[in-house]
């Protein structure tokens, strides 16, 4: 196993991205899911918010709850590229240019620092 990732890096690691692209991420983490799955989440599938069954659900839920809305995509997270809303698909890349990491392994190194996130989002 890798070391864990402090808060400090943490914060310094998301704030090299763009806020829809944090957006996203945050979500497959929080959501506990995959990030394709998040790229890919489309509005219809708000209505069952699976997501909340997740031990961070409700810091998931709040995210997407935020994410600004854009009548010609269905998708919650989505970027303008040429005038069009478009989902976030090169995020994987993205993350691993800021990062050097993998998904699957940033998440493994963020967990701790998440949890500290999670319960400040969710306690005050």
């Amino acid at each position: 196993m890798t070391d864990p990732m402090s808060l400090d890096e943490l914060i310094d690691v998301i704030s090299q991205l763009s806020r829809e692209e944090r957006d996203v991420v945050f979500f497959a983490l929080f959501a506990d899911i995959h990030l394709k799955d998040a790229v890919t989440l489309q509005r219809h599938d708000l209505k069952t918010r699976p997501w909340l069954r997740a031990e961070s659900g409700a810091v998931a839920d709040r995210i997407v709850r935020n994410a600004p809305f854009y009548i010609r995509s269905p998708y919650v997270f989505w970027e303008l590229r040429a005038g069009h809303a478009e989902p976030l698909t090169d995020i994987h890349k993205r993350l691993f240019d800021v990062t050097g990491m993998s998904f699957e392994e940033f998440r493994e190194r963020s967990q701790d620092s998440l949890k500290l996130v999670a319960d400040s989002v969710v306690n005050g």
